[in-house]
């Protein structure tokens, strides 16, 4: 999915190689340590200083943010959750990414999580 070489952002992020493989991925970390600006890059929110950044062989800077943000789902640190388990909630925002219906009748609760990004192939 992600390929990543040579990443620096201010003094936030230095990251020399890093492979992200898997569909669904956690973030986690203490505050401030980069967590949300290194989501931030990778679905175009933000331009890294110096970098070579490709999702699905393609560096993203030559995409177009708002195809890459639909496919890179950033979940911020404090998201909207669902009554339920973790895995309902995984589940219902996979609903909505595949039928595009947005509107729940579940309660909606606001917590702290670590963030999280959702990629679709």
């Amino acid at each position: 999915m992600f390929e990543i070489n040579n990443l620096k952002f201010k003094n936030i992020l230095d990251i020399k190689q890093l492979t992200i493989d898997k569909q669904v991925t956690c973030v986690v970390g203490p505050s401030g340590s980069g967590k949300s600006t290194l989501l931030k890059l990778l679905n175009g929110l933000i331009l890294p200083d110096e970098a070579n950044i490709k999702y699905n062989g393609i560096d993203i800077i030559n995409m177009n943010g708002i195809e890459l943000r639909r496919r890179v789902v950033m979940l911020s640190q404090t998201p909207i959750i669902y009554d339920g388990i973790i895995e309902d909630n995984l589940q219902i925002g996979l609903e909505f990414l595949s039928n595009r219906n947005y509107a729940c009748n579940f309660r909606m609760y606001n917590y702290y999580c670590s963030t999280f990004c959702y990629f679709r192939i």
